[in-house]
Parts: C-alpha cells; structure tokens; sequence
C-alpha cells in the first residue's frame, strides 16, 4: 500500500514537472510572437519617456499621412466614424453633468470637471494603440457584422479649458467589412466645424516616427496645448516623434487653431477615455475578443507645471458594468492610469 502512494505521487510530481515546462515552452512561444509582431510592425524598442515639459518642438513631418486632407488621394475613400453624432445621445445632459452612456454603448474614462479646469491649459498621456500582445496584434480586426458598425476610441483625449480639438486613436470597422481601421485622429471642435482634420493610419511610417515598444505596451505620447484669449483660445495638438531633432525626438505640431472659439458640447470638461459604440440593432451589444488598451501618466498643467491627474482634477466614470460588454478594467493609480481588458 505505501508502495503505491509512493507510486502516485511520482507520478503526480512528474506531471507537475511536466506542466510546468509546458507553461514555460507556451510562455516562450508567447514571447516569440510578441517579439515577431513587433518586429513585422517594425516597432523600434523605446528607450526613454518622452517630457512634457521638452521644449523642442518642430512641424508636421508625415502630412503625406494625412487622408483626412482634401488633396490627399485617400480622402473619401478611406470611411471614418461620425464621431459627433456618435455621441448626440451622450450629451443630452446639462454641461455640469457626466456624459452617459446609452444603449448600444460602454465608457470607461478619467472625467476632468472641477473648478481648476480655467487654469488648465494642456494635457498629456501616454496612450497605448491596442498593444502587441498576441494573437491580435496591431492591425486586429473585429468580428464581421453585416449591419452595424464597430467603433472604439481609445484612448481619446480631450484637454479641459474649451480646447478647440481632441486627440483619438480609432479603431472603426464598418458593417459590411472584414477589416478595421486603425487610425490617429484630430477631431475639429471649432464652432461651425465638425470632423475630422487629421486622419492618419496607423501604419509602418506612422509606427516609424511616433510609436515604441514598452514593457507595459506600444505606446505613442500626445499632448494638447491651448493658450487662452479671451473666451478663444488657441489650440495646438503634438505628437512627440522619435526621429525628428536628428534622432532625439521632438514635439511634432500636428494641428494649430488660433484665437478660435469650442463649440464641444461639454465646454469646459475634459477626459481620458476608452469609448464604444458596439449595438447590436435590437438593443443588445456586440462584445468582440479586443486586445488590451491603456492610458499612462495622464498629466495638465496647472498653475505653471506638469501635475498627474488625481483626486483634485478628475474622477472615475465607469459605464461598461452589464447588461454592457463588461470588459475586465483596472484604474491603476486615481486618475492618471486605466486599462481596459
């Protein structure tokens, strides 16, 4: 009888030897997938976080990226989401109320409304554009619908203070289509203006110039800017790229307003945020496999410096609790760092 307990757990001692080197030859498969991935998409390792407080700033390099231009031979032909009407249900509400999220829709966001808002007068994020993590990759698509679109902003970033433009990583894929794009986008906010004024795929020159590879994901880094004048402001957009200052990165001016007045819904509020619209038509929602999305080291400047996102400049808004795609989702630190997935 001893004989045979000693015989079992020989046994099971093997089998957990076993499992565990299967884990660990599994776990370097991953590893391989994810260094493949990166290596296809020629994502270049970063080795340094880019300051919002670097003072070298320099113009558009990639305006050939640009589908969102008229001239661009890609202009009409690539569709993107109709973000304002998208959100028409949203902001019904009163400006001193949080945005909800309605049927056919799941948020989950840093919310910035507080009475420091009129002294902000820039943000900064660490955006992740839907990581390298396998099987999905960067360019993943959603599953095929035939009549509904599949749209997720995130992250999408709106500085607080009547900003004139907001900076969104799209992801759209349109009902009828196999494949999604994946895009960087400035949505224009000016009274009597509405779209969008830069489009930019997301693609190998796009990854080249403005995106890095992290231990916590692919990341780009943007920053919003506005300069009060009156009640106009002006407004510029930055995307810090690597390459430019003859490869010790700059700030890359990819849209300028000046002395231009907000006409966004919610005036002076500003966000973070992991944005979908997935309804399914008969009032359910449509849940697809997605890959990880983060948002880091979300910062304003406030006062005449760089202050990370707490308690006295914004708040959790979760809205993807069921009956909506109840995604697994971490604020890491409150509020300046959320994951979604």
């Amino acid at each position: 009888m001893r004989m045979k307990k000693l015989l079992i757990c020989l046994i099971v001692v093997v089998l957990l030897f076993d499992g565990v080197t299967v884990w660990a030859g599994l776990h370097k498969t991953l590893e391989k997938a994810q260094k493949k991935i990166t290596k296809i998409m020629k994502v270049e390792e970063g080795t340094y976080y880019p300051d919002p407080a670097d003072t070298n700033v320099t113009d558009d390099s990639t305006p050939e990226l640009n589908f969102a231009n008229p001239e661009h031979p890609l202009h009409n032909k690539i569709k993107m989401p109709d973000l304002k009407s998208q959100r028409k249900e949203k902001w019904k509400a009163k400006e001193s109320e949080q945005p909800s999220a309605p049927p056919g829709t799941g948020d989950y966001y840093t919310w910035m409304q507080t009475s420091r808002n009129t002294a902000i007068t820039g943000i900064y994020a660490q955006q992740e554009i839907a990581a390298a993590s396998p099987p999905l990759g960067i360019n993943w698509n959603f599953p095929f619908n035939s009549t509904k679109d599949q749209t997720i902003y995130a992250p999408t970033l709106m500085c607080p203070n009547y900003a004139t433009m907001e900076a969104v990583t799209v992801h759209y894929q349109p009902a009828g289509n196999t494949t999604a794009t994946h895009a960087f986008g400035i949505w224009d906010w000016r009274v009597g203006h509405s779209g969008w004024i830069v489009s930019k795929l997301i693609n190998s020159t796009f990854l080249n110039n403005y995106v890095r590879s992290y231990p916590e994901g692919i990341l780009y880094f943007v920053q919003v800017s506005i300069y009060p004048n009156g009640s106009n402001r002006d407004t510029t957009v930055y995307l810090w790229n690597f390459n430019a200052n003859n490869g010790a990165g700059a700030w890359e001016i990819q849209k300028q307003h000046i002395n231009e007045s907000s006409g966004m819904p919610y005036g002076s509020a500003g966000w973070d945020m992991w944005e979908s619209y997935m309804d399914d038509g008969s009032g359910g929602y449509l849940c697809p496999v997605i890959p990880n999305i983060e948002s880091k080291n979300l910062k304003v400047y406030w006062n005449g410096s760089w202050n990370f996102v707490d308690s006295n400049f914004g708040s959790l808004q979760d809205q993807l609790s069921p009956p909506k795609c109840n995604y697994p989702r971490t604020m890491y630190n409150n509020f300046f760092y959320w994951s979604v997935n």
